[in-house]
């Protein structure tokens, strides 16, 4: 029998943004500009179901401060200053 997928399978996570932002910290300027050019809406709302911290991290870079992906308030992740640029 399949399982039901659980809730907390849908909230953010602290590993998985700090990898991500690690990863986009590690991007060229061109590559980053690429990703703005394909994201869509209708690539980022599924992008954003499967990964819930992408949408912290673009909120963070737009609004240029931290995201709020964190399990405790004093675990608050910075975006590489790359990402702001």
């Amino acid at each position: 029998m399949i399982e039901e997928p659980k809730l907390d399978a849908f909230k953010p996570s602290v590993e998985v943004a700090s990898i991500l932002v690690g990863r986009l910290g590690a991007m060229s300027q061109q590559e980053l500009a690429k990703l703005d050019e394909v994201m869509a809406p209708e690539v980022l709302d599924p992008l954003l179901r499967l990964l819930p911290e992408l949408g912290e991290l673009i909120a963070a870079i737009e609004g240029n401060k931290p995201p709020e992906v964190a399990s405790t308030p004093s675990d608050k992740l910075q975006a590489p200053d790359k990402a702001h640029q």
